[in-house]
């Protein structure tokens, strides 16, 4: 198996992306993938919710994971990405994706988990 296919095997997560996109005056928004194979991550510099106060019990409603893609995959800033994982729904705005020859990778700010 070479490294491409070794990737897309660890790819168990899928994604809707969407896009806005300038009509006539104004913005629609158009889906640009389904079912994408993908697989979030945490990130080491700001992959987990923190307190938003020194008080409070509420951690911040949005936090940031890295969204591992396949190669090829043509993110833009500011796409909104719908990740499904495990029965969860992480909802956010995403990075361009940077290109490798083997994958794809973006940052996503989470900014919405939910069960489903």
């Amino acid at each position: 198996m070479d490294e491409r296919k070794a990737i897309l095997a660890t790819l168990t997560d899928r994604a809707a992306v969407f896009r806005r996109v300038r009509s006539g005056a104004g913005y629609d928004t158009e889906q640009v993938y389904t079912d994408l194979p993908c697989a979030l991550s945490r990130n080491y510099q700001g992959g987990r919710p923190r307190l938003t106060g020194e008080m409070e019990g509420v951690a911040e409603s949005g936090f940031f994971l890295m969204l591992y893609l396949p190669a090829g995959t043509a993110l833009l800033a500011g796409d909104r990405a719908e990740v499904l994982r495990e029965g969860v729904k992480y909802a956010g705005i995403c990075s361009a994706a940077m290109q490798y020859p083997s994958y794809a990778v973006a940052s996503m700010e989470v900014q919405e988990v939910i069960p489903l």
